[in-house]
């Protein structure tokens, strides 16, 4: 009798568990993926911030090199300022890649002042 409630508990709840240790696993591989591309993304921005703001590139994308699943883009725009300011410009960066059939994309937007 013990055998049989056993199996009937354990049929009960193994498709919840199963289902649990899935979903853990599917959201712990997205959380890797928005990791690294944040710091891909991140590692542009310090980049762009390194060379100033003269040097700043224009407008690319590109594969990321040892990372053939993402790509990364950058746009630079000057923004309109009143004339007594500084000039300004916003660097956005965006990281995407493919997750499943679905564009996953992660954006970082910084400004740099020329000084």
């Amino acid at each position: 009798m013990e055998l049989l409630v056993t199996l009937a508990l354990l049929a009960l709840l193994a498709p919840p568990l199963l289902n649990l240790v899935l979903m853990g696993g599917k959201i712990l591989s997205t959380a890797y993926r928005q990791t690294v591309a944040v710091n891909l993304a991140r590692e542009a921005l310090e980049w762009q911030r390194s060379i100033g703001y003269c040097g700043l590139a224009d407008n690319f994308e590109a594969e990321v090199m040892g990372f053939p699943d993402y790509s990364r883009r950058l746009e630079v725009a000057v923004l309109p300022t009143a004339e007594p300011a500084w000039p300004l410009k916003t660097v956005r960066v965006t990281v995407s890649w493919q997750e499943g059939e679905q564009e996953q994309k992660v954006q970082l937007v910084t400004w740099q002042a020329w000084r």
